[in-house]
């Protein structure tokens, strides 16, 4: 009895060593597979960013309306509290959804253009080339389809359009009006309140964000050093390289993500990295 109460003794130790063994090897696995998902994340952001500066050199109204309404699709996708991938699918399609109009500067903004009525399904299309970045191209595909049925290019309405086009929609349509068209703030919002075309849910949001934004600038703003940047400051102005390209446009929330790229990029601003910001961050 002995003998054997031994051997099972030993077969079990045998059993933990092995169990332990296996552990340690799936934990390294899984801690590789988070490294390489990581980079692979920071691969694809930059050349997100990359087709960004792209846009900006081609067109840079357009590259500037771009960056602006990517900024505030984000902060709104924060604000509604989505989770990290949908933001980021969020953001993805904000940066590329005119993608299709790049050089077009002269006419894109004649809603009569056949350029135009096109470009959220060539702008899809070219998205949907690459591999694995369906979701982002049905974003795109829907980001001019209004909650009320009368957008295009298939004529979506409420639900049927995903949450992630409807805040873009939101989002660039603010954009174009105040800052490509000039038009005043409030007389923005109330007419995008009044028209029945936006989400009343993401237009609470936006409302809520441009507000808070105001205020803050009511509280003025400060210079600060790169290293002092934390996430929740917002940026004062445009955050433009020294070749003049707009790393991020002002309004920026900064997050965490973000606040790493501005230091990475250290030494290839025009000043003395001091930076104007909004806010004392989290």
């Amino acid at each position: 009895m002995e003998e054997s109460n031994n051997n099972l003794e030993r077969e079990l130790e045998e059993c933990r060593r092995a169990y332990r063994k296996r552990t340690t090897q799936f934990t390294k696995l899984l801690k590789q597979s988070k490294e390489m998902t990581a980079n692979l994340r920071l691969n694809f952001d930059g050349i997100v960013h990359l087709l960004g500066d792209i846009i900006t050199q081609a067109s840079p109204i357009m590259g500037g309306h771009t960056k602006r309404t990517a900024a505030l699709a984000r902060s709104i996708s924060q604000a509604m509290r989505l989770n990290p991938d949908r933001r980021r699918l969020v953001f993805y399609a904000a940066s590329l959804h005119d993608l299709s109009l790049t050089g077009r500067e002269q006419n894109w903004l004649d809603e009569e253009n056949r350029d135009w009525l096109d470009h959220p399904d060539r702008s899809a299309d070219l998205i949907a080339v690459v591999k694995n970045l369906g979701r982002i191209a049905a974003t795109v595909r829907s980001h001019h389809e209004y909650y009320n049925g009368e957008g295009f290019p298939r004529g979506l309405r409420g639900e049927e359009i995903p949450l992630e086009s409807r805040i873009i929609t939101a989002a660039l349509s603010y954009d174009r009006s105040v800052a490509l068209r000039k038009i005043p703030v409030d007389t923005t919002l109330e007419s995008m309140e009044a028209g029945g075309r936006f989400d009343p849910q993401v237009l609470e949001h936006l409302s809520s964000i441009i507000r808070s934004e105001d205020e803050r600038r009511r509280r003025g703003d400060r210079l600060i050093l790169l290293e002092e940047l934390t996430p929740g400051m917002e940026l004062a102005d445009d955050l433009i390289l020294a070749n003049g390209l707009v790393l991020y446009p002002r309004g920026t929330i900064l997050d965490e993500e973000t606040r790493t790229r501005i230091i990475n990029f250290d030494g290839m601003f025009p000043e003395s990295g001091l930076i104007r910001v909004y806010g004392a961050g989290q």
